[in-house]
C-alpha cells in the first residue's frame, strides 16, 4: 500500500479529513525540519571550508612549516610571538627616539630664545651708547615686543637711535618725551648735567714710572653717565 492508498482509506474513516490533515501537518514539519538541517549542514560546511582556505593563507604569508595543521598551527605560533615581541621592541625605539627628538627641539628654541634675548641686549648697549642713555633703564621700557630700536649713522659719522614700532620710526628721545616722560631722568641721567671728564693719561708715564693704560670708553662712558658700580663711601 503506497501513501496515497493510505490516505485514502484514512479518509473514508470517520474523522478522516481531520486525520489526514494532522498527518500532513506531521510530515510537512518532518520534511521541513529536514530542509533546515540540510541547509544548515551545507552552510556549515561551507564556512569550515572559508575558514580552512583563510587559514591556509595566513600560513603562507608567515612562513608556517610543519606536515600537518598542528604542526603548522605552532610553527605559525612561534613565529607570530617573535614578530609581536620584535614590534614592541621597535615601539619602544620609536618612543625614546620622539622623546630624543623633542627634547633636541626644546633645547633648540631654549637656544634660540637666549640667542634672541642676547641679540636684543647687544642693541639695546649700542643704542644706549649712542643716546647717552641708561641701558638697564631702557631694557626695561622696551618689554613691549612691539617696539624695536634701530641706530643709524649719518655722513658725518654721528649716530642717530631710533625706535621703530610697525611702519612708524621715531627718535628716541622724542619717543621717550611722548611715551615715557615720567622716566627721562633715570633714562638720560647725564642730561641734566655735566658729566665729569675721564682722567687724562700722561704721555710719559706716572710720576711712579708706570706707564698708565688707556681708559676703555665703554667704562668711562658708564661712569660718567652714573650708573655703574657705586663705591661704598664710610661715615
Amino acid at each position: 500500500m503506497d501513501y496515497a492508498e493510505a490516505l485514502r482509506q484514512i479518509e473514508s474513516l470517520e474523522n478522516g479529513n481531520e486525520l489526514i490533515s494532522a498527518i500532513k501537518g506531521r510530515v510537512d514539519g518532518i520534511l521541513e525540519e529536514k530542509r533546515r538541517a540540510v541547509s544548515s549542514s551545507s552552510t556549515e560546511r561551507d564556512r569550515a571550508s572559508q575558514l580552512e582556505n583563510i587559514v591556509d593563507q595566513i600560513f603562507k604569508l608567515t612562513g608556517a612549516e610543519g606536515d600537518n595543521p598542528v604542526a603548522k598551527t605552532q610553527s605559525f605560533t612561534n613565529k607570530y610571538n617573535s614578530l609581536l615581541s620584535e614590534s614592541n621592541n621597535n615601539q619602544k625605539t620609536i618612543s625614546s627616539l620622539e622623546a630624543a627628538k623633542n627634547a633636541a627641539e626644546q633645547a633648540k628654541n631654549e637656544a634660540e630664545t637666549k640667542l634672541i634675548e642676547a641679540d636684543r641686549n647687544i642693541k639695546v648697549t649700542e643704542a644706549a651708547i649712542a643716546s647717552k642713555a641708561n641701558p638697564n633703564v631702557l631694557k626695561k621700557l622696551l618689554t613691549d615686543n612691539q617696539l624695536s630700536l634701530e641706530v643709524s649713522t649719518a655722513e658725518d659719522n654721528s649716530k642717530q637711535v631710533l625706535v621703530v614700532k610697525g611702519e612708524e620710526k621715531l627718535p628716541l628721545t622724542e619717543f621717550a618725551q611722548s611715551n615715557w616722560a615720567d622716566f627721562l631722568p633715570s633714562l638720560f641721567p647725564s642730561s641734566g648735567s655735566t658729566p665729569p671728564k675721564p682722567p687724562s693719561v700722561l704721555p710719559g708715564g706716572s710720576p711712579g714710572g708706570q706707564k698708565k693704560e688707556n681708559p676703555d670708553p665703554v667704562k668711562s662712558y658708564i661712569a660718567a653717565s652714573g650708573y655703574g658700580l657705586k663705591t661704598k663711601t664710610t661715615g
